[in-house]
């Protein structure tokens, strides 16, 4: 038994001193490839190449309500919460919605154009 013991630790010193042997070679070589090759196929784990590996996703917590709410002053000094949806159907409703800019200032509808004849602007 002790000789096995003796031969276990003789094979387990030897093969830390090969690791630092060889670490120390490619460390002072100019082509480090087969030095990398020994150390990536001796030791994989320590040595070989990692593969990209994704980061677990974290559970998103569930939601309670909606991510945005307005809270709207009302006339009589009421404050009232409320939605997007609703918000812009109060404060938007009555205007026409529109996908594109205006192509010019006739199409604002709020007589843009002679602002400058109205208010006396140089």
């Amino acid at each position: 038994m002790a000789e096995i013991s003796a031969f276990s630790q003789a094979s387990t010193r030897a093969i830390g001193q090969s690791t630092i042997f060889l670490v120390e070679k490619l460390r002072q070589s100019d082509d480090w490839r087969a030095q990398a090759f020994l150390l990536e196929r001796r030791w994989p784990n320590e040595f070989g190449r990692s593969d990209a590996r994704p980061l677990p996703k974290e559970p998103e917590p569930e939601r309670q309500g909606p991510l945005v709410s307005f809270i709207l002053s009302m006339p009589d000094g009421t404050q009232r919460e409320t939605t997007f949806d609703e918000a812009e159907k109060i404060f938007c409703g009555h205007f026409s919605r529109r996908d594109q800019p205006p192509a010019d200032e006739s199409e604002l509808g709020n007589d843009a154009g002679d602002v400058g004849r109205r208010y006396q602007i140089p």
